[in-house]
């Protein structure tokens, strides 16, 4: 549940960013708004937005998560190097590593690349 919850909130928080909803509220900012109501710090709700942003081009992995087939940490890891056109075999890797291996991955990998095959150094 807490994983979903992340993602609502990605989706609430980009949707209210990108409409400007903020506003209607009295609030400067989505990040003010979500400071001032939800008690979240400002580094998180850029981070929510970011991913919010980010699932919103890569629908493969949002329906993988939705489909709780990978989890909120894997999606965290797959927005930071994941393209539309790359987007299924990053999706593939995510499968077959854990957490941790597919954090490796994405550090020893450039943001819009695809994946390295199995067992590249």
């Amino acid at each position: 549940m807490r994983d979903a919850g992340q993602r609502i909130l990605a989706f609430y928080l980009t949707e209210m960013e990108e409409r400007g909803l903020h506003q209607l509220t009295g609030h400067s900012s989505t990040a003010f708004y979500a400071e001032a109501r939800l008690d979240l710090d400002r580094r998180r709700v850029a981070e929510l937005i970011q991913v919010g942003r980010k699932l919103l081009e890569l629908r493969v992995i949002d329906q993988a998560f939705c489909e709780q087939r990978i989890g909120w940490s894997k999606v965290l890891q797959l927005v930071k190097v994941a393209v539309p056109e790359h987007e299924e075999a990053w999706l593939t890797r995510a499968l077959e590593l854990t957490c941790r291996e597919l954090a490796l991955e994405v550090r020893l990998s450039r943001a819009g690349s695809r994946p390295r095959a199995p067992g590249d150094a």
